[in-house]
């Protein structure tokens, strides 16, 4: 069977039949199945050997399951089903309230529930909860594979309790261990350490567990009641809001406020060293590894951004020079690491956008860093290998606005330079305008392009089945 793509679907040959395949609605999803949840989830991770999820959910200003029923106890009222309870039949729907649709009681600041879920991706079913009590919330959670127990994996869960928002005040916060039991599908806890801020950021590294305490990266090794503390670099500037493992001994660690920080492990030792930062404060909401280099984040104003480490750099980085001068560089806070990274990438997408991931969407489809927004939009960045399509797109970007201005009047580039002059991106959303401008517009831009029309509209076409 052979396929091609036609604009009003797709024309396929099977067997001795020809046929054409098209849809109504090119923008409604295929299949779509929703998992109810409890609260509002925070972090998920995959176990490896079973593929099932662990996912930590978490509302603020909110009463867990015991109190909301003793609540509804207490004022003589039915309980409604939860959130996350499966829908009843239509028989036994009557009379039967759901808190999807009227809503739970409110809560007052600095009151949280919380639980912890292990799913089942494949039939879509919770295998095991744990309610999280005493007005703890979990805020991140991690799969390490630990040396010292065979590399037995276990799931990390960080909690704080008595959290309020702002100013950002807790009594205690701490990091849970957890072991997967019978079959992989619940979990017993082990044990919990303490720590003195909020474990924001934990990841798996080397048979340890590297973790974001606050504005500290500490590296803990599992004991027998508690995690063992055996390394730490403090003098962050805000908190760790991101950890990337690059390789055995660098480490790429997101501050909340103050963007990238390089890291190196000194094995011999035992120390971390700061040796790069970025050269601009970002507020950072998501982060994504593109290479041992490059990273790629988004800030809370709706910017996306690649940074990437100087090539030199990266070559000295176990110069003992530049690691002995950056150890006593105890100016970190003020962006006092001694080398700095570059930004290639800046792009105002217009969301704060809450995710960033470098993945091929199909087979046979090319890589693009994947975003999602807070306002629920999706959106892709496709690198341009070819030096070609790349020329092309930025003359048809570049005559689009003088030919084709947007209709709220607003400038494009004007707006993708919100914060930082744009640089690096085509505009695609924007591109993609050139198919509904009349015959007449079109053809001027095509003329100053050395271009038919067809072929520009083929070019687009071309360049968005590459991402799907």
């Amino acid at each position: 069977m052979r396929v091609w793509h036609c604009p009003e679907g797709m024309v396929a040959i099977a067997a001795n039949t020809l046929r054409i395949l098209s849809l109504d609605k090119l923008g409604d999803a295929f299949n779509a199945e929703a998992v109810p949840l409890r609260y509002t989830p925070r972090k998920l991770a995959v176990h490896s050997v079973s593929g099932n999820l662990v996912v930590v959910e978490a509302d603020h200003n909110a009463f867990s399951d015991e109190e909301k029923a003793h609540i509804y106890e207490v004022n003589g009222m039915a309980p409604p089903l939860p959130a996350d309870a499966p829908m009843p039949d239509e028989e036994e729907a009557e009379g039967v309230v759901m808190e999807a649709s009227i809503g739970v009681p409110r809560a007052p600041a600095g009151k949280w529930a919380s639980c912890i879920r292990v799913v089942d991706p494949v039939k879509r079913e919770t295998l095991h909860l744990i309610e999280l009590d005493d007005n703890e919330a979990a805020v991140s959670v991690a799969m390490v594979p630990l040396r010292d127990r065979a590399g037995e994996t276990f799931v990390m869960v960080g909690t704080v309790k008595d959290m309020t928002l702002h100013p950002r005040q807790l009594t205690a916060a701490y990091i849970h261990v957890y072991q997967f039991t019978e079959g992989n599908e619940s979990l017993e806890l082990v044990h919990k350490t303490q720590v003195e801020d909020v474990p924001k950021a934990m990841v798996g590294f080397g048979g340890r567990l590297l973790a974001g305490v606050g504005n500290r990266l500490r590296l803990y090794d599992m004991g027998t009641k508690k995690l063992l503390r055996k390394c730490e670099l403090r003098g962050l500037p805000t908190m760790v809001a991101t950890i990337h493992v690059i390789s055995p001994s660098r480490v790429v660690v997101g501050d909340l406020a103050e963007s990238f920080h390089y890291v190196k492990y000194q094995r011999q030792e035992n120390t971390f060293v700061l040796f790069a930062d970025d050269v601009a404060p970002r507020w950072l909401t998501a982060s994504a590894v593109l290479d041992a280099n490059t990273v790629a984040g988004a800030d809370k104003f709706g910017n996306i951004f690649v940074t990437r480490l100087p090539q030199e750099v990266s070559d000295d980085v176990d110069d003992a020079q530049l690691l002995s001068s950056a150890a006593g560089n105890e100016a970190a806070a003020l962006n006092g690491a001694p080398s700095k990274s570059e930004e290639v990438v800046q792009f105002h997408v217009g969301e704060t956008v809450t995710s960033l991931q470098r993945v091929a969407l199909g087979p046979g489809c090319s890589e693009v860093l994947l975003y999602t927004t807070i306002m629920g939009g999706v959106g892709a960045l496709l690198p341009l290998t070819s030096k070609d399509d790349l020329e092309l797109m930025q003359a048809l970007e570049a005559h689009l606005r003088q030919e084709a201005p947007p209709l709220s009047g607003r400038d494009q580039l004007f707006f993708r330079s919100a914060y930082f002059p744009a640089k690096g991106v085509v505009d695609g959303d924007f591109c993609q305008g050139f198919n509904s401008l009349p015959a007449e517009e079109q053809r001027s831009i095509a003329d100053e392009l050395d271009r038919a029309p067809p072929d520009v509209s083929k070019k687009l076409e071309e360049l968005l089945n590459r991402i799907l």
